[in-house]
């Protein structure tokens, strides 16, 4: 009796085994830059906002209408309005390949506009507490990080990572924002996106078509928070990070005249 038990014990074992390997694993998407050429992995669980919402809201929060370029907005399924929670806003500068002291240039040009001290050193963890008050290099990755924050008062309300990747056609600039509750996951979510990036040769099942959110303009609009609206963040740190890279370009033009 006792063998019984224990023989229909491990069969019901290797059948629930059975049943786990059977259950779809949760796929991840792929976002294709055709103006980088790169691409990367985000979860299943994130979509793409469409063009018409992000510009939208952005041409909303500027004071003449002009919308900066950008790649992709990206952000968890059925968030309304989608800038509440965590999102991933990606822009892409084609100023070819930072080789020699074009990354120590472009660092300081960064410093220059947003502050903090220049620490070279591996970075894995994009929650560190160490990137809000420096500008982190990790050279082995090609990649920069800086941390800052919303404040209301002296409390934080939101995180806002910038991450520069350096690859060979110029430059991936990652803004992740995030409440500050949730910061953690986000950072670790998107420390996955990141390591995925790649500029091979996509395969077929990566360039297949991506669901894109179906959002509501009306709904998005009278969905929003009381605070201030976190474009107007997005729009800063775009314009900032615009500013360094112009400064870049024309001391990199007058590096190589000289």
């Amino acid at each position: 009796m006792t063998q019984q038990r224990r023989g229909r014990g491990i069969t019901m074992r290797v059948i629930g085994l059975l049943l786990l390997l059977a259950l779809p694993a949760a796929a991840n998407q792929y976002f294709i830059s055709f103006n980088g050429k790169f691409y990367f992995e985000y979860p299943e669980s994130w979509e793409q906002v469409p063009f018409t919402t992000v510009n939208f809201f952005l041409s909303r929060q500027s004071r003449d209408g002009t919308i900066p370029a950008y790649e992709v907005v990206l952000a968890p399924r059925d968030t309304i309005p989608f800038h509440e929670q965590e999102y991933l806003f990606l822009t892409v500068d084609t100023v070819g390949e930072l080789t020699g002291a074009a990354p120590d240039s472009l660092m300081s040009t960064l410093r220059e506009v947003f502050g903090g001290e220049i620490l070279k050193q591996p970075l894995s963890d994009f929650a560190n507490p160490i990137l809000q008050t420096s500008i982190v290099y990790d050279e082995s990755r090609g990649i920069i990080a800086t941390l800052t924050g919303d404040r209301f008062g002296d409390e934080v309300l939101r995180r806002n990572l910038l991450v520069i990747k350096l690859y060979e056609r110029g430059v991936a600039n990652f803004y992740v924002y995030s409440p500050v509750e949730r910061f953690d996951k986000v950072a670790a979510l998107f420390a996955g996106m990141i390591g995925s990036f790649s500029t091979g040769e996509p395969l077929p099942e990566q360039i297949a078509p991506v669901r894109v959110a179906e959002i509501d303009l009306e709904s998005e609009s009278a969905g929003g928070s009381t605070t201030i609206p976190n474009w107007i963040y997005i729009i800063a740190a775009v314009l900032l990070l615009g500013i360094a890279l112009i400064a870049f370009r024309r001391r990199r033009g007058s590096e190589q005249e000289s």
